[in-house]
């Protein structure tokens, strides 16, 4: 995460949560520090290359009694995803690819709506 101080993600101000993948439904919950107001996120999705598709269905976005919800049908008007992520819009999966040179990374980085929203819950 970052906030108005920080020019670009750097490894102070991260925030893990490992997931171990089951065929129910999981809800994920990750927090930043109370000191933090992030106005930019980036969401490593998988950091194991082989990882099976995933399905998404929502984002909830709180901050003290505001939040702000982003259903899965409108995922990319809210966060862009690199090349490392293939996604299907019809069935909300994304799936993961490993490049050729062997590089693994797929990340979601919000964009200047959601950047907007963040802004308006934390106001």
């Amino acid at each position: 995460y970052q906030d108005e101080t920080i020019p670009w993600f750097n490894d102070e101000h991260f925030v893990e949560t490992g997931v171990v993948g089951m065929p129910d439904e999981q809800k994920v919950k990750i927090s930043v520090p109370e000191e933090y107001i992030p106005h930019n996120i980036r969401i490593d999705i998988s950091s194991v290359a082989g990882q099976e598709p995933i399905v998404l269905k929502k984002i909830t976005l709180k901050y003290l009694d505001k939040s702000f919800v982003i259903e899965s049908a409108y995922l990319k008007n809210y966060f862009t995803m690199n090349d490392y992520i293939k996604y299907d819009a019809n069935t909300n999966t994304m799936s993961f690819i490993k490049k050729e040179d062997g590089s693994y990374d797929p990340v979601m980085l919000t964009t200047e709506p959601l950047i907007a929203e963040i802004i308006k819950i934390t106001k």
